[in-house]
């Protein structure tokens, strides 16, 4: 039984299912679940996910490619967090970043204060088209995700 205990554990994590798993995850797998529904009239699906992220956080879905500083500070990725999210960058791929803002965080990358979370999991049911910046201080985050049923789009994040 504490081998079947382990293995539901560690696929509990994974699976974005417990109160330790990252908040980048989590918002992943609530863009799969509105990847998912398909409105007969084609119009966007939208879902809440509790990130359980403490204080204020900044979101960034992040296209493919590389972008200019000018054009994601210009999106509201403040100056002062540009090194942080050059540290979390998963090469090219599209990917959703979860870092929190609040007063008291110091740090860059791993020796961050409040660890900042990345997937590029949302790949398998959404694509990111364009740059997306929310900044909060409660929970929950809204995601549109339209597009056809062949290519679900996340369209916009609240």
């Amino acid at each position: 039984m504490t081998r079947l205990g382990a293995v539901a554990g560690c696929l509990i994590l994974q699976l974005g299912c417990s109160w330790l798993s990252d908040p980048a995850v989590r918002l992943a797998y609530c863009v799969e679940a509105a990847a998912r529904e398909q409105p007969r009239n084609g119009a966007a699906t939208q879902v809440s996910c509790d990130l359980r992220m403490p204080g204020s956080y900044l979101v960034v879905l992040h296209p493919e490619g590389a972008l200019r500083e000018e054009q994601v500070v210009s999106e509201g990725v403040p100056q002062a967090l540009l090194p942080e999210l050059r540290e979390l960058r998963l090469g090219n791929n599209p990917a959703i970043y979860v870092i929190a803002t609040d007063p008291g965080v110091s740090g860059t990358g791993s020796s961050r204060s409040i660890l900042s979370s990345r997937t590029t999991y949302q790949m398998r049911s959404a694509q990111i088209d364009k740059l997306m910046v929310l900044a909060k201080t409660t929970q929950p985050v809204r995601v549109d995700v339209g597009g056809s049923p062949e290519r679900r789009v996340i369209e916009a994040v609240h």
